[in-house]
């Protein structure tokens, strides 16, 4: 598919979502719980299943039979498996 071809193609399909009263840049919240630097300083095995917070993952790394990724924000980094 041609550069050209592709833009035309996406247009279209931009114009049919307004019509059927979408939008392509419809906003999901999410609920961003803690920093990182919070998440570090107050961690307890206990609160494992009931976290949440947001960055930007940097790297992703396979171990035997599990990936590994750092996932950085503003406040600092952290390693997630």
């Amino acid at each position: 598919m041609a550069s050209n071809e592709q833009t035309v193609n996406r247009r279209d399909k931009f114009e049919a979502l307004k019509r059927q009263g979408g939008s392509p840049f419809d906003q999901r919240r999410f609920h961003k719980g803690e920093s990182i630097r919070e998440l570090v300083k107050s961690f307890t095995p206990d609160t494992l299943s009931n976290l949440s917070t947001a960055g930007r993952l940097s790297a992703i790394r396979g171990q035997g039979g599990l990936l590994f990724g750092d996932l950085r924000a503003a406040t600092g980094k952290i390693q997630i498996s």
